[in-house]
């Protein structure tokens, strides 16, 4: 199955440990794009394992990365991962995930278990498999099929520009009769708060709320 990745990069110190863990998983994405809005990528490959891309967007924004980044997608991928800069995958995530859609013929999106402190990940990063239906969205690392983001239009970025674009795509996967699960044994470390503290924009986050009520509104969800 072919996978495709997808970054928006802020922090280019710690958007390494994500790269390295995609290289260590056992199995690798065809194409990792990274949305580099640092201007200080510079990473060197272990191997050539997978493709990367790089592409700038033009306001350095989380949703209108997101939507540059979806915009570069291969074609013919199955399976689109949105992954934080700021996080470390154990070794089987990718595989974790495809056991989660083909156990699951109702999964629309798949997303893993987050630990606060990277020693929780344990030696294997696993645990027992244990999938359940998410109550609520996660978007620091989730897994969308590429055929059901065939379908769904891009986020409104220049409405809603940091928050709420994972709630873009809770919305759009329900709509279209699709649900998000989480396998809770499928581990990944995620430094909390990193992107949101170094944007201080506390201010912008209750204009967005606003704004996407509105939006919300328009869809008549």
């Amino acid at each position: 199955m072919n996978f495709n990745v997808i970054i928006p990069v802020v922090h280019h110190d710690l958007c390494d440990d994500v790269l390295r863990s995609i290289e260590h998983n056992t199995i690798h994405p065809k194409r990792v794009i990274i949305i580099d809005n640092s201007e200080g990528l510079d990473y060197e490959p272990l191997s050539d394992a997978f493709q990367i891309d790089v592409h700038y967007s033009e306001k350095g924004y989380v949703n209108e990365s997101w939507n540059l980044g979806i915009s570069k997608v291969d074609v013919r991928c199955d399976y689109v991962s949105i992954l934080n800069d700021d996080i470390f995958l154990n070794k089987y995530f990718f595989q974790r995930v495809l056991e989660t859609f083909r156990l699951r013929s109702d999964c629309g999106v798949a997303c893993p278990r987050t630990v606060i402190d990277i020693k929780d990940l344990g030696p294997k990063g696993v645990g027992k498999q244990d999938i359940k239906h998410m109550k609520k969205r996660e978007g620091w690392a989730f897994t969308i099929r590429k055929d059901l983001l065939d379908h769904i239009a891009p986020i409104p970025s220049h409405r809603i520009t940091i928050f709420h674009g994972d709630d873009w795509f809770w919305y759009w996967t329900k709509s279209r009769g699709n649900l998000w699960f989480k396998d809770h044994g499928n581990l990944i470390w995620h430094k909390v708060g990193a992107s949101v503290v170094s944007l201080n924009m506390r201010g912008l986050k209750k204009e967005e709320r606003n704004e996407w009520r509105k939006v919300m509104e328009e869809l008549g969800g």
